[in-house]
């Protein structure tokens, strides 16, 4: 089965809809690329959760509009029309709420350690569930509390890193010089 032809029943050419110009979400470069990706692997989802349209507004996308660019990317010319959802009886403020809160989760958070625990990180890195930041963020979250918890000793020494610019060098050498003369002090010196 062709991408640009399929074998579903009636279809939807992409040029008939129309891209929301006010749409407030964006998506870029990783996260449109997971976004292809995932309905690369995936097309099924877009029958469980379809590009929302008014057809009383010439076909505007009201929810969906990277889903729509993606499949673009895919090559895809005309999709199923279970793909896609008509919103036109709503009345236009319904519409604009929609718009915006179809790009909202302000309810939920991600569970990381059943993702973990359940998914394969490289999958979920693909899918755009989770941004490599955010995986390092937590471990390092878990790192840094087992570090306080467990392995935290007192230091011996306390290190300073003074940054200053090159025309203060003969007044601050001469304070370091001061300071090194304390016993048990020592001054090492670097410049970029």
């Amino acid at each position: 089965m062709s991408k640009k032809q399929n074998n579903l029943g009636d279809t939807i050419r992409l040029s008939d809809l129309r891209l929301n110009p006010r749409n407030p979400r964006t998506i870029k470069d990783k996260k449109f690329e997971a976004l292809v990706k995932s309905l690369a692997d995936f097309p099924e989802t877009l029958e469980k959760r379809p590009i929302v349209i008014d057809s009383s507004n010439a076909n505007m996308i009201l929810a969906g509009n990277q889903r729509y660019c993606a499949l673009k990317e895919l090559g895809y010319s005309e999709i199923p029309k279970e793909w896609v959802s008509d919103a036109s009886n709503w009345s236009e403020k319904k519409k604009e709420k929609f718009v915006v809160l179809d790009n909202v989760d302000p309810y939920g958070d991600w569970d990381l350690d059943i993702l973990k625990e359940d998914y394969d990180t490289e999958d979920l890195l693909d899918m755009g569930v989770l941004e490599e930041v955010d995986l390092f963020e937590e471990d390092m979250k878990a790192v840094e509390k087992k570090i306080v918890t467990e392995e935290i000793r007192p230091y011996k020494r306390i290190h300073f890193l003074i940054s200053f610019h090159p025309d203060d060098y003969e007044k601050i050498q001469n304070e370091l010089n001061t300071i090194a003369s304390i016993r048990d002090i020592e001054v090492l010196q670097s410049g970029n």
